[in-house]
Protein backbone atom coordinates (compact mmCIF):
# COMPACT_ATOMS: atom_id res chain seq x y z
CA UNK A 1 0.00 0.00 0.00
CA UNK A 2 1.05 3.35 -1.32
CA UNK A 3 2.03 5.58 2.28
CA UNK A 4 1.01 9.26 2.20
CA UNK A 5 1.75 11.89 4.69
CA UNK A 6 -1.81 12.75 4.91
CA UNK A 7 -4.64 10.74 6.02
CA UNK A 8 -8.43 10.83 6.04
CA UNK A 9 -10.50 8.71 8.87
CA UNK A 10 -13.13 7.07 7.33
CA UNK A 11 -16.82 5.39 9.51
CA UNK A 12 -16.73 2.00 9.69
CA UNK A 13 -19.17 1.43 7.12
CA UNK A 14 -17.63 3.58 4.47
CA UNK A 15 -13.62 1.89 5.43
CA UNK A 16 -15.44 -1.20 4.56
CA UNK A 17 -16.27 -0.38 1.21
CA UNK A 18 -12.91 1.83 0.44
CA UNK A 19 -11.72 -1.59 1.50
CA UNK A 20 -12.35 -3.46 -1.58
CA UNK A 21 -12.05 -0.48 -3.76
CA UNK A 22 -14.54 2.43 -3.65
CA UNK A 23 -14.16 5.69 -3.32
CA UNK A 24 -14.55 7.39 -0.04
CA UNK A 25 -18.05 9.95 0.25
CA UNK A 26 -18.11 13.06 2.18
CA UNK A 27 -20.34 11.41 4.58
CA UNK A 28 -18.72 8.91 5.57
CA UNK A 29 -15.69 11.22 6.96
CA UNK A 30 -14.94 11.68 10.35
CA UNK A 31 -11.98 13.59 10.06
CA UNK A 32 -10.08 15.18 7.35
CA UNK A 33 -7.55 17.81 8.14
CA UNK A 34 -8.33 21.78 6.94
CA UNK A 35 -4.95 21.69 5.59
CA UNK A 36 -5.77 18.55 3.27
CA UNK A 37 -6.39 20.09 -0.34
CA UNK A 38 -7.88 18.59 -3.65
CA UNK A 39 -5.41 16.93 -5.96
CA UNK A 40 -3.27 15.71 -2.23
CA UNK A 41 -1.97 12.52 -2.20
CA UNK A 42 -3.68 10.68 1.20
CA UNK A 43 -4.32 7.47 2.96
CA UNK A 44 -8.03 6.26 4.10
CA UNK A 45 -7.86 4.89 7.80
CA UNK A 46 -10.43 3.05 9.53
CA UNK A 47 -11.30 3.58 13.07
CA UNK A 48 -9.18 0.43 14.40
CA UNK A 49 -6.10 2.16 12.34
CA UNK A 50 -5.83 0.04 9.46
CA UNK A 51 -4.98 1.77 6.50
CA UNK A 52 -7.87 0.40 4.11
CA UNK A 53 -6.52 2.32 0.62
CA UNK A 54 -4.36 5.22 -1.17
CA UNK A 55 -6.05 7.96 -2.78
CA UNK A 56 -6.92 11.55 -4.43
CA UNK A 57 -8.39 14.10 -2.06
CA UNK A 58 -11.49 15.70 -4.21
CA UNK A 59 -12.26 18.17 -1.58
CA UNK A 60 -10.53 20.55 -0.06
CA UNK A 61 -10.31 19.64 4.16
CA UNK A 62 -12.62 22.50 5.31
CA UNK A 63 -14.65 21.53 2.27
CA UNK A 64 -15.42 18.73 3.51
CA UNK A 65 -16.92 19.37 6.78
CA UNK A 66 -19.75 22.30 5.05
CA UNK A 67 -20.73 19.51 1.97
CA UNK A 68 -22.86 16.56 2.60
CA UNK A 69 -22.43 14.83 -0.89
CA UNK A 70 -19.59 13.97 -3.06
CA UNK A 71 -16.26 12.16 -3.30
CA UNK A 72 -13.99 12.96 -0.63
CA UNK A 73 -11.19 10.46 -1.55
CA UNK A 74 -10.88 8.95 -5.60
CA UNK A 75 -9.46 5.37 -4.49
CA UNK A 76 -6.43 4.75 -6.68
CA UNK A 77 -4.78 1.70 -4.53
CA UNK A 78 -7.03 -0.40 -1.95
CA UNK A 79 -5.92 -3.67 -0.28
CA UNK A 80 -8.51 -5.30 -2.34
CA UNK A 81 -9.87 -4.15 -5.72
CA UNK A 82 -13.40 -4.71 -7.27
CA UNK A 83 -14.93 -2.52 -9.93
CA UNK A 84 -16.66 0.52 -9.05
CA UNK A 85 -20.19 -0.73 -10.61
CA UNK A 86 -22.02 2.03 -9.21
CA UNK A 87 -19.76 4.74 -11.69
CA UNK A 88 -20.50 2.60 -14.81
CA UNK A 89 -22.73 4.46 -17.47
CA UNK A 90 -25.23 0.80 -17.42
CA UNK A 91 -25.64 2.05 -13.83
CA UNK A 92 -26.46 5.10 -14.13
CA UNK A 93 -29.10 4.33 -16.61
CA UNK A 94 -30.56 1.59 -14.39
CA UNK A 95 -29.76 -1.59 -16.14
CA UNK A 96 -28.43 -3.62 -13.13
CA UNK A 97 -28.36 -3.17 -9.24
CA UNK A 98 -25.61 -4.69 -7.40
CA UNK A 99 -26.66 -7.98 -5.51
CA UNK A 100 -24.95 -10.52 -3.23
CA UNK A 101 -25.88 -14.14 -4.33
CA UNK A 102 -27.77 -15.32 -1.80
CA UNK A 103 -29.95 -11.87 -1.53
CA UNK A 104 -30.65 -12.44 -5.34
CA UNK A 105 -32.35 -15.72 -3.98
CA UNK A 106 -34.72 -14.46 -1.70
CA UNK A 107 -36.89 -13.04 -4.50
CA UNK A 108 -37.07 -16.52 -6.30
CA UNK A 109 -38.14 -17.85 -2.78
CA UNK A 110 -40.37 -15.82 -2.47
CA UNK A 111 -41.74 -16.40 -5.99
CA UNK A 112 -43.87 -13.25 -6.92
CA UNK A 113 -46.89 -13.30 -9.57
CA UNK A 114 -48.78 -11.14 -11.26
CA UNK A 115 -52.08 -9.84 -9.15
CA UNK A 116 -50.64 -10.68 -5.92
CA UNK A 117 -50.19 -8.13 -3.06
CA UNK A 118 -47.14 -8.05 -1.58
CA UNK A 119 -45.85 -6.39 1.39
CA UNK A 120 -41.98 -5.89 1.73
CA UNK A 121 -41.97 -5.19 5.48
CA UNK A 122 -37.97 -3.49 5.67
CA UNK A 123 -37.95 -2.03 1.99
CA UNK A 124 -34.78 0.27 2.03
CA UNK A 125 -32.61 0.14 0.13
CA UNK A 126 -34.70 -1.71 -2.51
CA UNK A 127 -33.05 -4.11 -3.92
CA UNK A 128 -35.05 -7.42 -2.91
CA UNK A 129 -38.25 -4.72 -3.48
CA UNK A 130 -36.93 -3.99 -7.18
CA UNK A 131 -36.59 -7.67 -7.70
CA UNK A 132 -39.60 -8.92 -6.67
CA UNK A 133 -41.26 -5.94 -9.17
CA UNK A 134 -39.12 -7.36 -11.52
CA UNK A 135 -39.86 -11.46 -11.42
CA UNK A 136 -43.48 -10.42 -11.24
CA UNK A 137 -43.14 -8.36 -14.60
CA UNK A 138 -44.52 -5.33 -12.46
CA UNK A 139 -48.11 -6.53 -12.67
CA UNK A 140 -47.67 -7.56 -8.82
CA UNK A 141 -49.30 -4.86 -6.30
CA UNK A 142 -45.83 -4.65 -3.88
CA UNK A 143 -46.27 -2.35 -0.81
CA UNK A 144 -42.97 -1.31 0.43
CA UNK A 145 -42.18 0.29 3.45
CA UNK A 146 -39.24 1.71 6.13
CA UNK A 147 -39.38 3.63 8.85
CA UNK A 148 -36.73 5.89 8.07
CA UNK A 149 -37.38 8.66 5.97
CA UNK A 150 -34.09 8.82 4.04
CA UNK A 151 -34.11 5.37 3.83
CA UNK A 152 -37.12 5.55 1.84
CA UNK A 153 -36.02 8.89 -0.55
CA UNK A 154 -32.97 6.06 -1.15
CA UNK A 155 -35.55 3.77 -2.04
CA UNK A 156 -37.76 6.02 -4.37
CA UNK A 157 -34.11 7.10 -5.81
CA UNK A 158 -33.36 2.81 -6.48
CA UNK A 159 -36.81 2.36 -7.87
CA UNK A 160 -36.88 4.99 -10.54
CA UNK A 161 -33.42 4.70 -11.22
CA UNK A 162 -33.98 1.06 -12.20
CA UNK A 163 -37.33 2.56 -14.39
CA UNK A 164 -39.89 1.07 -11.63
CA UNK A 165 -41.93 4.40 -11.29
CA UNK A 166 -45.36 3.85 -11.11
CA UNK A 167 -44.89 -0.16 -10.31
CA UNK A 168 -45.07 0.04 -6.81
CA UNK A 169 -46.32 1.84 -3.48
CA UNK A 170 -43.95 3.45 -1.25
CA UNK A 171 -45.02 4.63 2.55
CA UNK A 172 -42.43 5.43 5.59
CA UNK A 173 -43.79 3.47 8.17
CA UNK A 174 -42.74 1.29 11.33
CA UNK A 175 -43.81 -2.11 10.06
CA UNK A 176 -44.17 -3.33 13.66
CA UNK A 177 -47.47 -1.37 13.75
CA UNK A 178 -48.58 -2.12 10.43
CA UNK A 179 -51.80 -3.85 11.17
CA UNK A 180 -52.83 -1.04 12.99
CA UNK A 181 -51.67 2.22 10.82
CA UNK A 182 -53.15 0.14 7.69
CA UNK A 183 -55.99 -2.12 8.77
CA UNK A 184 -57.00 -2.41 5.08
CA UNK A 185 -53.91 -5.04 4.53
CA UNK A 186 -54.75 -6.91 7.73
CA UNK A 187 -55.54 -10.35 6.45
CA UNK A 188 -55.88 -9.66 2.93
CA UNK A 189 -52.16 -9.88 2.28
CA UNK A 190 -50.93 -12.91 -0.46
CA UNK A 191 -47.31 -12.90 0.16
CA UNK A 192 -44.89 -10.70 2.88
CA UNK A 193 -41.12 -10.52 2.83
CA UNK A 194 -39.04 -9.60 6.14
CA UNK A 195 -35.67 -8.42 5.70
CA UNK A 196 -35.32 -7.18 9.73
CA UNK A 197 -32.79 -5.08 10.99
CA UNK A 198 -29.98 -7.84 12.56
CA UNK A 199 -26.73 -8.35 14.04
CA UNK A 200 -25.16 -8.34 10.58
CA UNK A 201 -22.62 -11.24 11.41
CA UNK A 202 -22.93 -12.55 7.87
CA UNK A 203 -21.75 -9.24 5.92
CA UNK A 204 -18.63 -8.93 4.07
CA UNK A 205 -16.14 -7.25 3.73
CA UNK A 206 -16.00 -6.86 7.82
CA UNK A 207 -12.82 -4.68 8.83
CA UNK A 208 -13.83 -5.95 12.91
CA UNK A 209 -16.73 -5.82 14.64
CA UNK A 210 -18.25 -6.05 18.40
CA UNK A 211 -21.58 -7.83 19.55
CA UNK A 212 -22.79 -9.22 22.58
CA UNK A 213 -25.28 -11.54 23.23
CA UNK A 214 -27.09 -9.06 24.96
CA UNK A 215 -27.01 -7.44 21.46
CA UNK A 216 -28.18 -10.37 19.46
CA UNK A 217 -31.24 -11.16 21.84
CA UNK A 218 -32.26 -7.56 21.76
CA UNK A 219 -32.01 -8.05 18.00
CA UNK A 220 -33.84 -11.11 18.07
CA UNK A 221 -36.89 -9.90 20.35
CA UNK A 222 -37.17 -6.98 17.94
CA UNK A 223 -37.28 -9.08 14.81
CA UNK A 224 -40.04 -11.00 16.38
CA UNK A 225 -42.14 -7.95 16.03
CA UNK A 226 -42.36 -7.97 12.24
CA UNK A 227 -42.80 -11.47 12.13
CA UNK A 228 -45.76 -11.23 15.00
CA UNK A 229 -47.56 -8.54 12.29
CA UNK A 230 -46.97 -10.46 9.26
CA UNK A 231 -49.17 -13.18 10.40
CA UNK A 232 -51.88 -10.92 11.08
CA UNK A 233 -51.35 -9.31 6.98
CA UNK A 234 -51.77 -12.39 5.47
CA UNK A 235 -54.45 -14.21 4.54
CA UNK A 236 -54.94 -17.76 5.42
CA UNK A 237 -52.35 -20.01 3.01
CA UNK A 238 -50.04 -16.60 2.61
CA UNK A 239 -46.57 -17.00 2.39
CA UNK A 240 -43.61 -14.99 4.43
CA UNK A 241 -40.05 -15.08 3.74
CA UNK A 242 -37.86 -14.55 6.68
CA UNK A 243 -34.20 -13.78 5.45
CA UNK A 244 -31.40 -12.17 7.37
CA UNK A 245 -28.04 -11.51 6.74
CA UNK A 246 -26.41 -12.88 10.26
CA UNK A 247 -25.12 -15.82 11.82
CA UNK A 248 -26.97 -16.73 15.48
CA UNK A 249 -29.86 -18.95 15.58
CA UNK A 250 -31.39 -16.69 17.87
CA UNK A 251 -32.45 -14.54 15.11
CA UNK A 252 -32.81 -17.46 12.36
CA UNK A 253 -33.86 -20.79 13.84
CA UNK A 254 -35.30 -19.63 16.73
CA UNK A 255 -37.50 -17.01 15.40
CA UNK A 256 -38.76 -19.76 13.16
CA UNK A 257 -40.00 -22.13 16.21
CA UNK A 258 -41.83 -18.20 17.00
CA UNK A 259 -43.24 -18.04 13.66
CA UNK A 260 -44.56 -21.31 14.22
CA UNK A 261 -46.31 -20.62 17.69
CA UNK A 262 -47.82 -18.21 15.92
CA UNK A 263 -49.72 -20.69 13.68
CA UNK A 264 -46.88 -20.51 11.01
CA UNK A 265 -45.71 -23.86 9.35
CA UNK A 266 -42.22 -24.24 7.63
CA UNK A 267 -42.31 -24.45 3.67
CA UNK A 268 -39.10 -26.83 2.58
CA UNK A 269 -36.70 -25.04 0.27
CA UNK A 270 -33.88 -25.94 -1.35
CA UNK A 271 -31.21 -24.15 -2.83
CA UNK A 272 -28.23 -25.29 -4.87
CA UNK A 273 -24.79 -25.70 -2.91
CA UNK A 274 -26.59 -23.96 0.08
CA UNK A 275 -26.39 -25.52 3.53
CA UNK A 276 -29.52 -26.59 5.46
CA UNK A 277 -30.03 -25.10 9.20
CA UNK A 278 -28.18 -25.47 12.27
CA UNK A 279 -30.86 -28.33 14.04
CA UNK A 280 -32.17 -31.63 13.44
CA UNK A 281 -35.71 -29.72 13.35
CA UNK A 282 -34.84 -27.31 10.08
CA UNK A 283 -32.07 -29.15 8.85
CA UNK A 284 -33.54 -29.80 5.79
CA UNK A 285 -36.08 -26.72 5.51
CA UNK A 286 -34.64 -23.68 5.64
CA UNK A 287 -31.19 -22.44 3.74
CA UNK A 288 -27.83 -21.46 5.41
CA UNK A 289 -24.88 -19.25 3.07
CA UNK A 290 -21.75 -18.86 4.72
CA UNK A 291 -18.77 -17.16 4.17
CA UNK A 292 -16.07 -19.87 4.60
CA UNK A 293 -18.49 -22.42 2.97
CA UNK A 294 -19.60 -20.75 0.06
CA UNK A 295 -17.84 -17.30 -0.63
CA UNK A 296 -20.99 -15.60 0.05
CA UNK A 297 -22.35 -13.04 2.57
CA UNK A 298 -23.42 -15.35 5.72
CA UNK A 299 -27.62 -15.51 4.66
CA UNK A 300 -30.32 -17.27 5.95
CA UNK A 301 -33.74 -17.71 4.06
CA UNK A 302 -36.69 -19.61 5.48
CA UNK A 303 -40.27 -20.05 4.10
CA UNK A 304 -43.20 -19.84 5.93
CA UNK A 305 -47.23 -20.39 5.30
CA UNK A 306 -50.43 -19.25 7.32
CA UNK A 307 -52.03 -21.70 8.44
CA UNK A 308 -55.20 -20.02 9.57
Amino acid sequence: MPSARKYVLADKKASESVYVGANLYVPGVIKMDKDIRRGDEVNVIAPNGEVVAFGIAEVDGDEALNTRRGIAVKTLVSVYTMPKVREVREYELGLFYDQSLPAQWVGHVLDPRPGEVIVDMNAAPGGKTSHIIQLSNGKAIVHAFDRSEGKVRELIETLSRLGMDGLYRVEVRDTRYLNIDRPDLVNSVDKVLIDPPCTDMGVRPRLFDVKTMETVKSTAEYQRQFIKVAWRLLRPGGILIYSTCTIPPLENEDNMAYAESLGFEIVDISIPNASGGLTDRYRKSVVRFYPHVHDTPGFFIAKLRKLY
